[in-house]
This record gives C-alpha cells, structure tokens and sequence, in this order.
C-alpha cells in the first residue's frame, strides 16, 4: 500500500498494512539472526543441502510461483495466458542459461550476479524507503549495493572453498579467473555498506543499520550456500511474499484498477502453492536422479541445478521491475 494518508478506513488500511510489513521486517532479521546461530552448534553445522533445499526453495519459491499474476505497466494480469507465457520464459531462460553456461561461463556467471545484486539490493531499498516515507525510488547504487552485495561477495571472499566446489562442477576454472576481481568488489562492497551506515546513524535509523549489519554477519558467518538458503527464504522471499499480500488486500489509492486486488488475496495463495508444490516436486525428482546416477553421472546435478535456478532468475527479476518501478512512478505523480 501506499503511504499516502487517506479519510475514514482507508486511513486504517494504511496503518494496518504498514504495522504487517514492519512486523515482516522484523520477523525477517529475527529469522536471519536465528539461522546464523544454530548453524554455529553441531546439530545444524553442514546440512547445507537443507538450508537450500528446504529453506531457500521451499520459502523462497511463492513469492516467484505468481509472477504471471502481477501487472505490466497498468495492464491488468492475463492469469492463464500470464501462466503459460511465464512457463515458457523459465523453460526458455533456463535453457539458454544452460548452453550459454558451455560458451561463455564467465559472463554467465557475472551477469546472474549482478542481476541478483541489482534485484536484492533494490527490492530492499525500496521496501525501507516505503516504510521510512521517502520518496519514492528504487534506491542508489550505494543503498543496493550494501544491501544485495554482502551475501554474494562477502561470501565468495571469505568461503573461496565452498564457493569452488559449486563452480568447479559448472566449468573448471570458472572460480579462479573470478576470485581476484571478487576480492576487489569485497571491498567496494564493506566501503558501500560503511557509507550507508554513517549516513543512517546520521539520520537515526538505526533499524537500517542493524539490517545491512545482519545481512553482512551472515555472509561472513556461513557458508554461502547456507547464507543464501537462509536470506533467500527468511527474508528475501518473506518480504516481497507479505507485500505481494498487502498489495492484494485492497485496492490501492494511487494505482486504481490495475493492482493485484484484482487477484485478489485466495487466488494469490492459490497460485503460490501450486507452485511451490511444483517447484519441491521437481527437486524432489532430481535428488532421486541424483542418488540413482551416483557415479555415474556426467555432471554434477547439484552444480548445474544452481544453473538452472539461476537462469530462471532472469525473467523473474525482469518482471518484478517492472511491476515494481510501475508502482513508483504511479506514486510520484
């Protein structure tokens, strides 16, 4: 919902929806903080296939399982023709993520990176600024790069032996010609968050400093893997999963009749589950492949399943934007 003041019950939808996304946000920094310290205790320590598997795909697939449902530029959704097109982009990008992947590795590798970054980084910095009321942006390259950038760089800085292992079963090679310049973007990334924090402790947001702080523990804490499994589905898809609710609860005041209450709230949980029973089944599927091909196998599934789910990211991040900077602009008039 907007942070637009309204008359009468309008004015307690608002203040309804802004208390759910602010208890989101804390739940979200509760879940991360909780994750970093049972991975600390035996019990928990390297069952990273469940971090992934369970946490990151399993939490972290609804709030992608609808992205049919969202709005194009003020267009209504086009529900099951939406669907189908939507397939057809995950099942096309997920191939030419794939032959890609055997041509130019590196910049595969690169540009999924800086799509994740761009789409992390972005989605929470405009997730604070709704809440903190300031105009309506998707952030600077500062704000994204402190929030979107530590999980990823932090983490291939400080793990490079996790970080090889996945790599090595995609292309040999592929993480020695990229360590070094990922050490440099370590630093543009620990000098990015730095500014961000003196410029929040300057204006008292002290709520934003502990979020890039938490955010940064966990790539510095974890494994990669399981710092991405933790924040893909206690906070990534949490956040964006509440707000895609608070977007359907009501018709918005700013963006009539084209917004996700049109959907509606059942029909989005609908979609969502469908899809993550989709998603789970198909995982399900390849660990069974997987353990009946054990050494056999030509490839490394569990590599090339990263590639697979990194090439659907594409039009995933694409139609978000573009729901997203919609929104914005419908805002700023």
């Amino acid at each position: 919902m907007s942070a637009v003041q309204l008359d009468g019950s309008g004015a307690d939808v608002v203040t309804r929806d802004q208390r759910i996304l602010d208890r989101t946000r804390y739940l979200s920094m509760a879940l991360v903080a909780l994750g970093i310290v049972l991975w600390q205790f035996p019990p928990f320590r390297g069952h990273d296939v469940f971090a992934i598997g369970v946490i990151g795909i399993s939490m972290g697939i609804p709030h992608g399982a609808v992205d049919f449902l969202l709005p194009q530029n003020g267009t209504q959704p086009r529900h099951l023709f939406g669907l189908v097109w939507m397939v057809g982009l995950y099942i096309a990008s997920a191939i030419v993520g794939i032959l890609l992947v055997f041509v130019v590795p590196i910049l595969v590798y690169l540009g999924v990176l800086a799509l994740a970054v761009f789409h992390w980084g972005g989605s929470d910095a405009s997730f604070r600024r709704a809440r903190s009321g300031e105009r309506a942006t998707y952030g600077d390259v500062v704000e994204i790069i402190a929030y979107g950038a530590p999980i990823i760089f932090f983490g291939a800085a400080l793990w490079p032996g996790e970080v090889r292992k996945i790599l090595t079963g995609i292309a040999n090679g592929l993480a020695n010609s990229t360590q070094t310049a990922f050490d440099y973007v370590a630093w543009v990334t620990l000098a990015a968050i730095v500014v961000f924090v003196i410029r929040m402790i300057r204006a008292r947001k002290w709520t934003e400093v502990i979020e890039v702080l938490l955010l940064s523990a966990s790539a510095t804490f974890v494994p990669p893997a399981v710092a991405f499994g933790i924040y893909f589905g206690c906070w990534h898809s949490l956040r964006n999963t509440v707000r895609l609710f608070v977007d359907a609860r009501v018709p918005s005041q700013t963006v009539p009749n084209a917004d996700l209450a049109h959907v509606g709230v059942r029909r989005l949980v609908r979609m969502m589950i469908f899809g993550t029973l989709g998603a789970l089944t198909f995982v399900a599927l390849a660990v069974v492949v997987a353990t009946l091909t054990r050494g056999a196998a030509v490839f490394d599934l569990g590599s090339w399943a990263v590639v697979i789910l990194a090439s659907v990211v594409a039009p995933h991040v694409i139609t978000v934007l573009r729901y997203d900077v919609w929104k914005l602009r419908m805002r700023a008039r």
